[in-house]
């Protein structure tokens, strides 16, 4: 394989090409180290050069070249989720940026073809895209590319970062005809994303909040924008029969995507007013189901440092006009009904016999005695077979039947329940991520129960999840049938309140009378960030 041109070279004395991160029609992007600065720290080179060698095209090209160089100084120098340009320089009629690393990944890997991404999630990143597309909107640049590709999560803070503005692309595409005029030889923007007027030329403001909202519609559906229909006679994107969608964000994201740019949201700030109702209503939280009349469970994991429980659980608090506040975090676990809500796998139990019969009832509102009352959390230190590997901390349970890695230091809590008659005896082991307000935790839980006995594993996680549904006053997003070394379980993502989402996943040991789950919860929706997604890939029972 060729190996790209600058690789293993250094312009100016100064940045030392590593190697190729991208290259297209408009010329390549490289990975470089400035070599002035302590250190190295890494920095990026985009280099782009005319189509043609006509002379008469080079100072139109250099007066562009320029003119948007200095769009990106300003950018960057005001808002921190643009890359700030560190240098800008032209050698033999080619020309070179280099601007600020930024080290995350790019939203291919949260939009992915084939996923539906809930109704929160995708909320939350239309906002997060149309707050830092508002910033370059109201300086007066369209960016005339927005794509997946071109939106990157950073990894030390998680925000949005907006990279590879389209017009500084034109360099690429000049052409000067037979009359001595230049022009562009296609037009900047990638098929899918980019609108009409766009693709003829002339591309605005609404442009730009078209293809925001065709990336919105790609996340709700999980179709590529290519593979939606267009209605022969409007013109407009038929979308909404592959969406679970509300009405108040399917007709933000329809303004968003009309097929005349008069019709669509004029800019981002004037989008991200229309949408931010929704994410946050003036008067009533987002609509959930009804508030159960039993108490919650008792074992809600707070969000704080750990305490002894109650020895009464707490009465339900009546919904009020105001917006939950941070707080809603507390009860992020009632939302799976952590060990109790997957208890109901418990309740359909069938004897070799055939004949049915219910082992007690462990429901979300099984109460806990005074004399029941678990400890509290304990610390690392107490954790036998936890170990430390590089950054993450693996866990393996003492009886060695199931391990996970967690992205820090898990606390530990062992508890048992006494409930008609049978003693439930259950093992979590969390990690509370309150920067990010995430939360991992895996739980085991068992019963004992007669020689003999058997139970139908689909009818008992029939019942986990909807014990876990009912615990968390929560709403069931997908569900989906899978397995994990022989072990037959459910993988459940579920909205709550306001933009929680949990996943969970669960796994019956119908042998040893067992339940295994593992549970991931994000306060801002996002279940499918990297370290959980390492974190699930790490849950093993053997």
């Amino acid at each position: 394989m060729n190996q790209p041109p600058l690789v293993g070279q250094t312009l100016r004395s100064h940045y030392h090409i590593i190697q190729s991160l991208g290259s297209g029609g408009f010329g390549d992007t490289y990975l470089a180290q400035d070599l002035d600065l302590p250190g190295k720290p890494y920095c990026v080179v985009k280099h782009l050069k005319p189509k043609t060698n006509d002379p008469a095209v080079l100072p139109i090209a250099k007066g562009l070249f320029d003119r948007e160089a200095q769009t990106l100084y300003q950018l960057g120098s005001n808002s921190e989720q643009i890359p700030r340009l560190f240098a800008h320089f032209e050698e033999n009629g080619e020309f070179y940026l280099v601007q600020e690393f930024v080290d995350g990944h790019d939203l291919t890997r949260e939009i992915i073809p084939g996923q539906i991404k809930p109704e929160a999630v995708t909320c939350k990143l239309l906002k997060d895209i149309l707050e830092v597309l508002a910033v370059v909107h109201q300086r007066n640049v369209i960016h005339r590319d927005i794509k997946p590709q071109n939106l990157m999560r950073r990894k030390s803070d998680g925000k949005i970062v907006l990279i590879d503005f389209g017009a500084v692309k034109e360099i690429g595409t000049l052409l000067m005809n037979s009359q001595g005029q230049t022009s562009v030889s296609v037009a900047v923007g990638s098929p899918g994303y980019m609108p009409n007027e766009q693709s003829n030329g002339r591309p605005k403001f609404a442009s730009d909040v078209y293809a925001v909202g065709m990336m919105g519609i790609q996340a709700l559906t999980g179709f590529l924008p290519q593979q939606l229909q267009e209605d022969p006679e409007t013109g407009e994107i038929l979308w909404r029969d592959y969406a679970q969608v509300s009405d108040e964000l399917g007709e933000v994201l329809d303004k968003m995507v009309r097929d005349h740019f008069s019709q669509r949201y004029q800019t981002a700030s004037a989008a991200l007013e229309a949408l931010m109702p929704i994410i946050d209503p003036p008067s009533l939280p987002i609509p959930l189901p009804t508030i159960p009349s039993t108490p919650p469970p008792v074992f809600t994991i707070p969000f704080v440092s750990p305490v002894t429980p109650p020895t009464s659980p707490p009465k339900p608090s009546p919904r009020t006009t105001s917006r939950p506040t941070r707080h809603k975090f507390l009860n992020l676990i009632s939302i799976i009904g952590v060990v109790l809500g997957g208890l109901g796998i418990w309740e359909v139990i069938k004897r070799t016999s055939t004949e049915v019969s219910t082992i007690g009832n462990y429901s979300p509102s099984t109460q806990v005695s005074p004399a029941e009352s678990p400890s509290p959390l304990t610390t690392l230190t107490t954790i036998p077979n936890t170990s430390n590997t590089g950054n993450w901390y693996s866990y393996k349970s003492e009886d060695g039947s199931y391990s996970a890695d967690f992205p820090a230091k898990p606390q530990e809590q062992k508890r048992n329940v006494k409930s008609a008659g049978k003693e439930v005896n259950f093992t979590l082991v969390n990690y509370q991520d309150q920067p990010n307000k995430r939360f991992y935790a895996t739980a085991v839980s068992n019963i004992p129960l007669p020689p003999g006995t058997k139970f139908d594993v689909e009818k008992g996680l029939d019942g986990a999840r909807d014990n876990a549904l009912k615990s968390g006053n929560a709403k069931l997003i997908k569900e989906t049938k899978i397995s994990l070394n022989g072990y037959q379980g459910r993988e459940l993502t579920m909205q709550g309140e306001g933009t929680l989402v949990a996943k969970q996943k669960m796994f019956a040991d119908a042998k040893n009378f067992k339940l295994y789950q593992a549970i991931l919860v994000a306060e801002d929706g996002n279940v499918d960030f990297p370290e959980g997604q390492k974190f699930f890939e790490s849950f093993f029972i053997k």
